[in-house]
């Protein structure tokens, strides 16, 4: 017994002298230099001051559009990403797609891009990338977003957060993806006419709350619909909200896009509209609402897809459709810090550590014009509190603005700055690369709406 309890000790002062080791090594304190005071920011002002987007339309121009969807269910039973390491699913709910909006008007060509994934994965936002060149889309023309659910088919990330995010990398999985994307832009190129566009904002506070609970946290409650009706009277509808595609559970076990699949059902089963697509909006500390009366999973997804059908069936002919053909799009580099991936309130593993981890990170900033509304794809959980940064701005330019998440790179969260600190997972575990976020990303958006 002496000799075992011994050798106990031995083992737990070597380890503790192993930790101590390789603490210098591995973690050091928060970086919290002003982000005004740092070379990421003067490269970012330097790309403001000469970002111009192409607003020119020529005499005779026209404004088209097509649509089209493709299935990107997998032929097995996969690992779902989101939540960190999980089992396989046991069963396919419903099924998954990648949907696709594309738009002309002779001079400038875009397409929009939703995949029901937990995000637009870099990896397939890379390939798509390279093979969409070949018909004409340049990295500006690809606006891409996702509709964050929980439990569609993971497989998609690369190295070791990869894994825990997202299961074992597939590479068939990724060409799946791939090649339906591709497939779903030709198809919808092919069904493109003249058409008329308009952005209608429902309210929908019922249905969406701020998981921080801080006592002064906001929200952001507008259902934001792009309205589309070509000349044969066809009609299309592109939603963005900010409530989390989480109604279901991490214990559920099926396959399933969540809240956004069953809106999106329910509203062509109505047959207002041919089709519908969700592109998750400032999604980061925003959840869907639900009471201890909510019964959890099926039920509660149901309920919810259906009310968030009704409120915008019921709103879909108050949206005022107008003729134009102003389209042009554009990117931004999106320049950094070094990580500061926290485990503590003043300390973070070293950037070197992240990046082996993450990966090194180059994400971007994209913007879509369609007329005056004005698309901004964030690569993040960009959270909803921000909007209030914008809304004056955009007033004053006659510009209605809408932000997505997930545009094919990702940071992890930005969030209110005042919250940096506290002990929630949004703001200490997801923030990779605050602080300052939101003061810095408001200049971007702020400086992006100045020269529109």
């Amino acid at each position: 017994m002496k000799k075992a309890l011994n050798w106990t000790i031995r083992i737990f002062v070597g380890l503790l002298v192993f930790c101590l080791i390789l603490i210098p090594f591995l973690f050091e304190k928060i970086d919290r230099t002003p982000y005004r005071e740092m070379g990421y920011y003067k490269e970012m002002r330097a790309q403001l001051d000469t970002f111009q987007l192409d607003t020119i339309v020529e005499n005779g121009a026209y404004f088209k559009a097509g649509w089209s969807r493709k299935n990107i269910t997998p032929a097995y039973l996969p690992v779902m990403g989101g939540y960190g390491f999980r089992d396989k699913t046991t069963s396919i709910h419903d099924s998954v797609f990648v949907r696709a909006f594309v738009f002309d008007n002779g001079k400038n060509k875009a397409a929009f891009i939703s995949v029901d994934l937990l995000i637009f994965p870099p990896v397939i936002e890379a390939q798509l990338r390279s093979l969409a060149k070949n018909m004409g889309y340049k990295a500006e023309n690809l606006y891409l977003s996702a509709t964050h659910t929980h439990h569609a088919p993971g497989g998609w990330a690369e190295g070791v957060a990869g894994k825990v995010l997202a299961g074992n990398y597939n590479e068939q999985y990724v060409k799946q993806v791939v090649d339906a994307i591709i497939s779903a832009i030709k198809e919808a190129e092919g069904t493109m006419e003249e058409a008329e566009t308009g952005l209608g904002l429902f309210d929908g506070t019922n249905f969406v709350k701020n998981r921080l609970n801080m006592p002064d946290s906001e929200v952001d409650p507008w259902v934001r619909v792009l309205r589309i009706r070509k000349k044969s009277g066809k009609e299309a509808a592109l939603i963005v909200y900010s409530a989390h595609s989480n109604c279901l559970k991490m214990t559920y076990t099926c396959l399933s896009g969540d809240y956004p699949a069953r809106m999106i059902s329910q509203l062509e089963k109505a047959q207002k509209i041919e089709f519908a697509m969700y592109a998750a909006g400032m999604v980061g500390s925003h959840i869907p609402k639900q009471t201890k009366k909510d019964i959890e999973n099926e039920p509660f997804v149901n309920d919810y897809g259906d009310s968030l059908a009704k409120l915008i069936n019921k709103g879909l002919d108050s949206i005022e459709l107008k003729p134009g053909n102003e389209l042009c799009s554009a990117i931004l580099d999106l320049p950094l810090r070094e990580a500061n991936l926290k485990i503590s309130k003043d300390w973070r593993i070293k950037p070197w550590v992240f990046n082996g981890l993450f990966g090194a990170s180059h994400p971007k900033i994209k913007i879509l014009k369609i007329n005056n509304i004005v698309f901004i794809g964030m690569p993040c959980d960009f959270s909803g509190e921000l909007m209030k940064d914008f809304e004056t701005l955009s007033k004053e330019k006659n510009i209605q603005l809408v932000i997505t998440s997930f545009n094919g790179g990702y940071i992890g969260y930005v969030n209110v700055d005042k919250y940096y600190d506290e002990d929630k997972g949004e703001v200490r575990d997801m923030n990779w690369f605050g602080p300052y976020n939101q003061a810095y990303f408001t200049e971007i958006v702020q400086g992006i709406l100045k020269k529109i």
